[in-house]
């Protein structure tokens, strides 16, 4: 009797096929894990790993070909077409290994550049803390931060910042980890390039601390040397542990002219240290008025610590409190050699951008801090700023700090704004999502998706992750603005306005505070600019009565631009005096309120209000660089008004070259060009007219449409003339053109150019 034939599942059964493939994955799985270990642990080449995932992919089919030829009992030959299976995969195997060792790319030379410091290199965890008194307890990560202040004073020495262990430590899937854990400890180091770590401690009562620290060599664990000192003095028990392990992780003898104390780079009072550490926590958690009160009450304890003035400054701007930032900046350069070289650098790159207006110089000094210490985030940060747009090197940049740090927010975020401009958003969406899973609990990466959203046309979408983020955190003003954006570009203004009106009638003062500006960019949007300017004021009252002077400030300054624009001089000049009043330094009001004068003809008063600005500029040294932009500004302005086009060109170049501050609404050197017929001149400068953020930018850019529109006319390009002046007209503009002046025969002028096609 025949038998039947066997199925093709029975003769891979009788091959032992699938016990062969289930042994091979397991087996790939600790090849993988193996090779996955030593790559982070040894520093050894990303390639290792990519090589051993490659060898085993091409393996598979290897085994399950063997397994299928030899899977019978008894011996078996081997076939013509097991071979040639066989040496075909051999062959990939080898150009494929040859492809991926020999492979240049930017990543590997970047990591082989961070991942040994040489030497003479150390990383300083934070002391365990055996205190009692809660009031000491910023003693833990301030003794070791104080270290490596003292450490890093020599340049004998390359110290690794606390930021980067912590940064290895949430690579280490320890998220939310407050402490490095010492099991972590060496392969952190380690993982950091540093040959050695110091093991601290701190204990003891207010006035009788001891300091212990143990300097490990992380090859052999062995402990190189120990130090240990007792006293009240914070400041000298951490210079006497510097002293105590410098030379040995030197390699030679440091010299005592060498060694400077580490209140010399910071402060001599622990408790405005204190409220250093205190800020930089706060900060880090993305609370940042916390921060500036903690960073005001460490310079009103010492008024000459520097590295306070310097973060002082940079949360103030933020904050939309000029006066504070600009004095804490001029603090900061008065004090500047009293700060540590990393922190010097920074400073410098600050100084020489925002008080000098020498970019190039403070991109320079950015990419010089970079290089040098590689772990500085901020620096990387501040640094991207110098490449805007598309730029190849802001690119390289953003992809160098994710390969520094893969857990990098931040960085994911930049990058998928920049991949989706380049229109690849399915790299955005990846991108934008790992930001999401990196930061759960933040609010920024939901919206930054729903932005990524709205550039690709996906508008619903978009607003659902705005809503996300805003349920997370009411008050993220970036979200409910953006909601306000992504209802103005579908036009559905009615529906937009419901939403943002239901949203300040349902949400606490605070969140219905930022709301209000939303709805004065939506009403901009519509046209609507009375409606605008009632809900900015709202928000500048709402302001005075929660005491937020930040969002008070931000609120009077967006008005400027709108009042200038419909030339409502008697609310122009109450709303400068009232900004000017509560912040002195912000340059913003007294400059709105001189263009209202020249714009009306008053050219004396004009002048003796300048000379009031002259007058402030001079009590703050750090500012006496904004004399010649002011002085080229007023020319330009009272030139123009004059009928004097060609000087008021030339005060407008000049001041642009000297970092001239953005237009209010006047746009007279682009008016002085189109006055002279240059045109082409005319069209370049109006497309980059404008920085602001908010309702002022949108009406900043409506008003940039007509002098588009005014040049593209004068250069006889009539399509793009009126593409432009359609593009001013859309929603309620039609009207609103009629209560700006300078722009009130835009419908006129598209008329006549649609009339002569």
């Amino acid at each position: 009797m025949n038998q039947p034939p066997e199925s093709l599942f029975q003769r891979l059964r009788q091959r032992h096929l699938f016990q062969v493939l289930l042994l091979y994955c397991g087996l790939g799985f600790g090849l993988v894990e193996a090779a996955g270990f030593v790559v982070d642990n040894y520093g050894l080449s990303r390639k290792v790993l990519d090589v051993t995932l490659f060898l085993l992919a091409l393996g598979l089919p290897a085994a399950a070909t063997i397994a299928w030829f030899h899977g019978d009992k008894g011996h078996q030959r081997v076939r013509r077409g097991e071979a040639a299976i066989l040496a075909v995969l051999v062959v990939i195997a080898g150009i494929g290994t040859f492809r991926i060792g020999t492979a240049e790319t930017q990543p590997d030379r970047v990591l082989t550049a961070v991942l040994d410091l040489g030497a003479n290199s150390v990383a300083v965890m934070p002391f365990s803390s055996r205190l009692n008194d809660p009031e000491l307890e910023w003693l833990s990560a301030g003794a070791s931060e104080l270290l490596t202040t003292g450490l890093a004073g020599l340049s004998s020495i390359r110290v690794v910042s606390g930021q980067r262990l912590y940064d290895l430590l949430r690579q280490e899937g320890r998220e939310n980890a407050t402490e490095i854990p010492a099991e972590l400890a060496t392969r952190l180091t380690r993982r950091a390039g540093a040959r050695f770590m110091i093991d601290g401690s701190v204990l003891g009562r207010r006035g009788d601390l001891v300091m212990t620290a143990d300097l490990v060599n992380v090859e052999t664990g062995d402990v190189e040397a120990s130090s240990r000192a007792r006293g009240a003095d914070v400041f000298a028990l951490v210079d006497s542990l510097a002293a105590d392990l410098s030379a040995q992780i030197a390699g030679a003898p440091v010299e005592p002219t060498e060694m400077t104390s580490v209140a010399s780079f910071t402060t001599r009072h622990p408790e405005a240290y204190r409220e250093y550490m205190l800020a930089l926590q706060a900060e880090r958690r993305f609370h940042r008025s916390e921060a500036l009160e903690h960073l005001q009450r460490a310079v009103e304890i010492d008024s000459t610590f520097a590295l306070a003035y310097i973060r002082l400054s940079g949360i103030a701007f933020d904050n939309a409190q000029i006066s504070l930032g600009v004095e804490a900046l001029e603090n900061a350069r008065v004090y500047r050699d009293e700060a540590p070289e990393r922190d010097q650098l920074y400073l410098d790159a600050i100084l020489a951008n925002a008080i000098d207006g020498d970019a190039d110089e403070a991109r320079l000094i950015l990419t010089d801090l970079v290089e040098r210490y590689p772990d500085d985030k901020q620096a990387r940060a501040s640094l991207l700023g110098f490449y805007r747009g598309q730029s190849e090197e802001r690119g390289r940049l953003l992809e160098e700090a994710i390969l520094y740090d893969p857990l990098d927010g931040h960085a994911h975020n930049e990058l998928a704004y920049f991949r989706a401009r380049e229109g690849d958003f399915g790299a955005a969406d990846s991108l934008i999502q790992r930001y999401v899973e990196l930061e759960p609990n933040e609010p920024n990466p939901l919206d930054s998706r729903g932005e990524i959203l709205m550039m690709a046309g996906r508008h619903e979408e978009a607003r659902g992750a705005f809503r996300a983020a805003l349920a997370m955190q009411s008050d993220f003003s970036f979200a409910i603005e953006h909601l306000a954006d992504s209802w103005a570009a579908e036009g559905r203004f009615a529906e937009g306005g419901s939403e943002i009106e239901q949203f300040i009638r349902d949400s606490d003062p605070n969140a219905a505070l930022v709301a209000y500006t939303a709805l004065a960019i939506l009403r901009t949007y519509e046209g609507d600019l009375s409606s605008a300017l009632r809900a900015l004021e709202t928000a500048s009252q709402r302001a005075t009565e929660l005491e937020a002077p930040g969002a008070r400030n931000a609120a009077l300054q967006s008005q400027l631009p709108f009042l200038v624009a419909i030339q409502d001089w008697d609310r122009l000049a109450d709303r400068a005096a009232d900004l000017t009043a509560s912040d002195p330094l912000n340059p913003f009001p007294p400059i709105a309120w001189m263009l209202g004068l020249s714009e009306q003809g008053r050219f004396e008063e004009a002048q003796r209000y300048a000379g009031l600005m002259r007058s402030a500029l001079d009590t703050v040294p750090a500012l006496a660089n904004f004399r010649p932009i002011l002085e080229a500004m007023l020319t330009r302005e009272t030139s123009f008004f004059r009928g004097e086009f060609e000087t008021a060109a030339a005060a407008g170049a000049e001041s642009r070259s000297l970092g001239g501050l953005p237009e209010l609404g006047s746009f007279a050197e682009v008016r002085s060009l189109l006055a002279l017929g240059r045109y082409e001149e005319a069209l370049e400068q109006a497309r980059r007219t404008g920085t602001f953020d908010g309702p002022a930018q949108v009406l900043i850019n409506k008003q940039r449409l007509y002098f588009v529109a005014r040049a593209q006319e004068g250069l006889a390009d009539t399509t793009n003339a009126i593409a432009s002046y359609e593009s001013l007209l859309t929603a309620g503009w039609s009207g609103a053109v009629d209560s700006i002046p300078n722009l009130s025969d835009a419908e006129r002028r598209l008329a006549a150019l649609k009339a002569a096609e």
